[in-house]
């Protein structure tokens, strides 16, 4: 599941988005879901894109943006972000 993450993402863009410490695995869980969902209705390059644009459902942050710091995936901006994944519009 890191191999295919770390070739979507990035290297640099996975790294930030899990933060390497104890919690990592499972926020890479949560990353494949919400890639998951992503990539049913994005390309690769837009599912890359996605993560650094400004989301009207996150008050303006990119997801980068609300997945900076120690986040997990039971947090407020962690749902809303699958949520808005789910959304082709999004």
């Amino acid at each position: 599941m890191k191999a295919d993450l770390r070739s979507l993402l990035g290297e640099e863009l996975l790294d930030r988005l899990r933060r390497p410490d104890s919690l990592a695995p499972i926020r890479e869980r949560w990353l494949a879901e919400l890639i998951a969902r992503l990539i049913q209705t994005r390309t690769e390059d837009g599912v890359k894109a996605w993560f650094w644009r400004p989301n009207g459902g996150l008050v303006g942050l990119s997801p980068v943006q609300a997945l900076s710091g120690d986040w997990l995936p039971d947090d407020d901006a962690s749902t809303q972000l699958l949520d808005i994944a789910s959304r082709p519009d999004a």
